[in-house]
């Protein structure tokens, strides 16, 4: 029997070969697909940048200063009083005790906004009119109170409460009573000088308890120099006046 003899084969890889003319057809193909993800990208930039509430942060930096003459004694006799003394300031200065005394100077008792489309801006001491709360349920804190004018001496008032809605129209300075608080409403000058009728404002009426622990979150009070008794104190909150008068 003859025998065949088996050849190896060997296997050649040649290079691949892209004809510029096939780039330039699936860049054609995919150009409108590249250009519209960018330009949808761009779009969500936009809206995340200009609805996105902003945070601010007011600081500064103060000496703290005891007039304790039997501290002062201590101090020249050797015995380390200065820093006991500025570490229990700062420690009160974070209470929620003194936070509620310097709450209760400011006109933060009331909160009144705007509603947008998509946030609600808090607009502090820059609302057209103030409330004067004359009687609160407790029960009514954190509630949105909407206040409608539907012309210069007439204002809707409504709210929900307890899965029951209420509504009615008074007279602009009038009492405002309803079942769950009474209040004044006043006008600030020149209220109404675009000639329009604001319909979409509200109110809170805040918690105290509530705001000395949001506050007491947000507050950061840092020792820079015990020897010198000065510290930093800094604060972080949306609304930029609010921010820098805490």
């Amino acid at each position: 029997m003859s025998q065949v003899p088996i050849n190896n084969i060997q296997e050649q890889s040649s290079p691949v070969r892209i004809s510029t003319g096939l780039i330039l057809y699936v860049l054609k193909k995919t150009l409108p697909w590249i250009v519209l993800l960018f330009l949808v990208f761009m779009f969500l930039a936009f809206l995340i940048n200009k609805y996105t509430q902003r945070t601010y942060q007011s600081e500064s930096i103060i000496q703290i200063r005891n007039n304790n003459q039997a501290d002062k004694v201590l101090s020249e006799k050797g015995f380390a009083v200065i820093e006991d003394d500025l570490f229990a300031d700062v420690e009160y200065l974070r209470s929620k005790t003194f936070i509620k005394r310097v709450l209760e100077k400011m006109p933060i008792q009331i909160s009144y906004y705007n509603s947008g489309y998509l946030l609600d801006f808090d607009l502090y001491t820059s609302s057209f009119f103030s409330i004067e709360p004359i009687k609160l349920d407790s029960s009514i804190f954190k509630s949105k109170i909407f206040i409608s004018f539907t012309s210069e001496q007439q204002v809707e008032v409504s709210y929900t409460h307890n899965q029951k809605s209420y509504k009615n129209s008074f007279k602009v300075n009038d009492l405002i009573v309803l079942p769950n608080f009474s209040f004044y409403l006043r006008l600030k000058d020149h209220a109404f000088s675009s000639g329009k009728f604001p319909s979409n404002h509200y109110i809170v009426f805040n918690d105290l308890n509530e705001l000395a622990n949001t506050v007491q979150r947000n507050l950061s009070i840092d020792i820079l120099n015990a020897n010198a008794k000065t510290i930093r104190i800094s604060y972080t909150e949306k609304n930029p006046l609010r921010a820098k008068d805490l």
